[in-house]
C-alpha cells in the first residue's frame, strides 16, 4: 500500500496501524529556493534550513511561509530552542533571534566544531575537534563550564534531568553533572557509540556491530546485542520494546530488560537516522523518497509516506503542543519543504438506537432488539411453507402483540403525538408505532 504526498489525501485509515496519525493529508510545499546544505532544526512552529546557496531560511510551519532569509553560511544543522536559533558557521557560533534572526551573540571558540549543536532546555552544548566539550547557556552564549574528552566530539550528546552523556568517538561515553560539569562515570565500548537514547536506562549502538543497554548509575553494560552491521542513529522505545536500525538494512526489536531479539524487518534502502515512533507505529527515513511505517508489535509494514523526491533530512514528526500535530515534516533534496497532516474530511456519523424520532423498518430491524419480552422461536423453519417463519412467543405474564391493520387507523392515530388509549398496553401501542415506521419510512437528513 502506497502513501503518496502529491495527492490530496495521502493515507488510508483501514491499513494503518495508528488511527490517531494516519491518514495524512499534505498542508503545503514550499520551494527554499536552494537545496539544503543540511537537515534542519526546528522550535516552537518554525524551522531553521540552511541551504547551499549560503543562506539560512526560516520557514513558518503553520502556512510553510518564508519568515526570514540570512547570509549566516554553515554546512551543518542549526540547533533552536527558546527562541534562539545557534548557528555553527566554521569556528564561530553565533546566536539569532527566531523570529527575526537578529544577532543576539556571538562566540569564537578558536577550533572548528566537531559534532551537532545540541540545544536541551537552555543548555546549549558544543563540541570542539581539539576534544573539549563546552556547555553554555543558549540565550545569551555565556559559558558555564568546559571539559577535556579523550577524543573527539562526533554525535552530539545527550540531556537527560540533571545529567550530560557524552559518546567520545573513541568508544568511550562519559556522563558529567549538567549544573556543575563534575564527571560522574566513565565506561568505554569496542566502537564509536551514536547518539544515545537516556530513560531510566541507556541505550546505544555501536560501530562494533553492537546494540547496548548500559546501567545509568554507572555505565555498566546490562545487555548487548550482535547485529550484521553499524547500528545508525538513536534508537527509540515503548514500554516494551527497543527499536533500530543498523547498516545491514534491518529494523530490530529487543525485548526492552534482557535485550532478547523479538522481532525484524528487512529493509529495502539504507536507513540514515534512528526510527522513530508514532502510536503503535515505528517510521524509518533514508536517503530515497520513501519513509516506511511498521507495526511496533510485530515489525508487519504499514505502507510508506512518498515524497516528490529523495529526502535530505529524516523526517520531523510533529507532536503535542505543536499546532500541526499529529504531522510530519518532509524536507527534500530538491529545496522543497512539505509537511502533511492528519486528513480532514466530512464529520462521521453515529448511529444510536432508539434515535428518535426515526425508528428503523421493522423488516430490518430485529425485533428482540426492540421487544425485549419477545421470546423468538429459533426452531421453526423458514423453508417450510406451512412454518414461513421465527413465531414470536411473549411470555405467559406478558400481553400478547397487537399488530397494526393500516386501514383502521384514523388521521389522529398516525401523528407523532399519538398516545394510547385507554386500557391499551404499552406493547400494543410500541407495536403501532413500529409498524407505522413500516408504512412510511423516514430517510435520514
Amino acid at each position: 500500500m502506497l502513501i503518496s504526498v502529491p495527492g490530496p489525501v495521502v493515507g488510508l485509515a483501514s491499513e494503518i496501524a495508528s488511527p490517531s496519525f494516519f491518514p495524512l493529508q499534505r498542508r503545503w510545499i514550499t520551494d527554499l529556493s536552494a537545496p539544503p546544505a543540511a537537515p534542519p532544526a526546528f522550535d516552537a512552529g518554525l524551522a531553521f534550513i540552511p541551504l547551499r546557496d549560503e543562506t539560512l531560511v526560516a520557514i513558518e510551519l503553520i502556512q510553510g511561509t518564508v519568515l526570514w532569509t540570512s547570509d549566516y553560511k554553515s554546512h551543518v544543522s542549526p540547533a533552536a530552542g527558546d527562541g534562539v536559533v545557534v548557528v555553527d558557521t566554521g569556528q564561530v557560533v553565533v546566536g539569532l533571534r527566531a523570529t527575526d534572526a537578529a544577532l543576539l551573540w556571538v562566540n569564537d571558540f578558536g577550533a572548528p566544531v566537531s559534532s551537532p549543536l545540541v540545544f536541551e532546555h537552555g543548555w546549549l552544548v558544543v563540541g570542539l575537534d581539539n576534544g573539549e566539550m563546552i556547555v553554555l547557556r543558549g540565550s545569551d552564549g555565556a559559558e558555564i563550564w568546559r571539559a577535556r574528552l579523550s577524543g573527539p566530539l562526533d554525535v552530539g550528546p545527550s540531556v537527560a534531568g540533571a545529567h550530560l552523556f557524552v559518546p567520545v568517538g573513541d568508544g568511550g561515553i562519559v556522563a558529567f553533572d549538567l549544573a556543575t560539569g563534575r564527571r560522574l562515570w566513565e565506561t568505554r565500548l569496542g566502537g564509536s557509540p551514536q547518539s544515545i537514547l537516556a530513560l531510566d536506562r541507556l541505550f546505544v549502538g555501536a560501530t562494533d556491530n553492537l546494540m547496548y543497554c548500559l546501567s545509568l548509575a554507572d555505565g555498566t553494560v546490562i545487555w548487548r546485542w550482535r547485529t550484521g552491521a553499524d547500528v545508525v542513529g538513536r534508537p527509540t522505545v515503548d514500554e516494551e520494546l527497543v527499536f533500530f536500525v543498523s547498516l545491514d538494512n534491518v529494523l530490530r526489536a529487543l525485548d526492552r530488560s534482557n535485550g532478547a531479539q523479538r522481532w525484524r524487518q528487512p529493509l529495502p534502502g539504507r536507513p540514515t537516522a534512528g526510527p522513530q515512533r508514532v502510536g503503535d507505529i515505528v517510521l524509518v527515513s533514508g536517503i530515497a523518497a520513501d519513509v516506511l511505517a511498521f507495526d511496533t508489535v510485530d515489525g508487519t509494514p504499514h505502507g510508506m509516506l512518498t515524497a516528490p523526491s529523495e529526502l535530505a533530512a529524516p523526517a520531523r514528526i510533529l507532536r503535542p503542543p505543536s499546532a500541526l500535530a499529529p504531522g510530519v515534516v518532509l524536507t527534500m533534496g530538491d529545496g522543497r519543504m512539505t509537511i502533511l497532516r492528519e486528513a480532514v474530511g466530512p464529520g462521521r456519523f453515529s448511529l444510536t438506537f432508539p434515535p428518535p424520532p426515526l425508528l428503523a423498518r421493522p423488516d430490518m430491524l430485529a425485533l428482540r432488539d426492540v421487544l425485549p419480552f419477545v421470546a423468538i422461536d429459533e426452531t421453526s423453519d423458514s423453508t417450510d411453507p406451512e412454518r414461513p417463519g421465527p413465531r414470536l412467543t411473549p411470555p405467559a405474564d406478558v400481553l400478547p402483540f397487537v399488530p397494526l391493520d393500516p386501514d383502521a387507523v384514523s388521521p389522529a392515530e398516525e401523528t407523532d403525538d399519538a398516545a394510547p388509549e385507554a386500557g391499551q398496553t404499552d406493547a400494543a401501542f410500541l407495536g403501532i408505532g413500529v409498524q407505522a415506521a413500516s408504512s412510511s419510512p423516514r430517510t435520514p437528513r
